[in-house]
């Protein structure tokens, strides 16, 4: 595989997972304070562009479906980038698109690192 491309979809994977965990801190502040029986919430494009902040309303339960899947990530239209990602579905203000390549497998390694994480926190948990 060429460096570049590899080290190119590396970094927009790396982007993108900065934005998805700023997104899930803005659900799980939301999901604390109820709101998602009152309103949708704002999360933030996870494009890659760092500077991007365009944002969406979408409800929390739609956000967590899309949030529970390793390798998608939430856009708006025209922020897809097809040499370091496939758009895997299209809906009416956004769309779900998926890393390749080397940003496929950075995802992955992060998810994985994150159950991890999640499993050794609620052992502790459960012997507190």
């Amino acid at each position: 595989m060429d460096e570049s491309l590899r080290e190119r979809e590396q970094r927009a994977a790396q982007n993108q997972l900065l934005f998805r965990e700023v997104n899930e801190r803005i659900a799980s502040l939301a999901e604390r304070a109820l709101l998602p029986e009152i309103a949708p919430i704002e999360v933030t494009c996870e494009c890659v562009d760092m500077s991007c902040t365009t944002t969406v309303q979408i409800p929390l339960h739609e956000f967590a479906d899309i949030d529970r899947a390793t390798n998608r990530f939430l856009i708006v239209p025209g922020h897809e980038l097809p040499d370091v990602e496939d758009v895997v579905e299209r809906r009416d203000r956004f769309l779900i698109v998926a890393k390749r390549g080397a940003g496929a497998d950075l995802v992955e390694r992060s998810a994985s690192l994150t159950r991890r994480i999640e499993l050794r926190d609620e052992r502790a948990n459960s012997t507190a």
